[in-house]
């Protein structure tokens, strides 16, 4: 495995992904959100086999993402794109760690893309959605104590409430 050309490969990727995203079919864009699934576990499974160097999950995953789809100043990038890895980062990321779960410092490194959305991103909505990824449970049992990580169930009464209609 040559790690110069598996990065330039991976950054292929995404970069190509991005600049054509808006341009995608309506009838084809579940075989493109299946597309980005499955590179993304594949930069997650690079980076196991690698152990985890921090070398590797910051040139392979992090600059690659946070140069392109995962960009928080970048308002030209399709949110749908964004919202797919938001969706699916820990999912696929507890996939490729299975019960040895992730290293603690693995995991505080693979949630800077989410911490930068949440502080600089442009819009709210990214911003809000990379709330909901920091916040999640598997993120605490990783380890993982970052600024904006879940907290005890007791505190978690601050969350937001669920709309429940008009009332008659």
């Amino acid at each position: 495995m040559n790690e110069a050309n598996s990065i330039t490969f991976y950054r292929a990727f995404w970069e190509t992904i991005t600049r054509e995203w808006s341009g995608i079919d309506v009838l084809r864009i579940d075989k493109f959100l299946l597309l980005v699934r499955r590179y993304l576990a594949v930069g997650f499974r690079y980076c196991k086999v690698m152990k985890w160097r921090e070398d590797v999950v910051e040139n392979l995953l992090l600059k690659t993402l946070e140069q392109t789809a995962l960009d928080p100043r970048n308002q030209k990038m399709p949110s749908g794109i964004r919202f797919q890895l938001a969706d699916i980062w820990l999912d696929e990321l507890e996939k490729v760690t299975g019960e040895d779960g992730v290293p603690v410092v693995t995991a505080t490194l693979l949630m800077r893309p989410w911490e930068a959305m949440v502080r600089q991103g442009v819009q709210n909505l990214w911003r809000k959605k990379a709330r909901k990824v920091l916040a999640d449970e598997r993120l605490r049992e990783w380890g993982y104590e970052g600024e904006f990580a879940a907290k005890d169930s007791a505190e978690k009464g601050e969350e937001e409430e669920e709309w429940g209609g008009f009332e008659d």
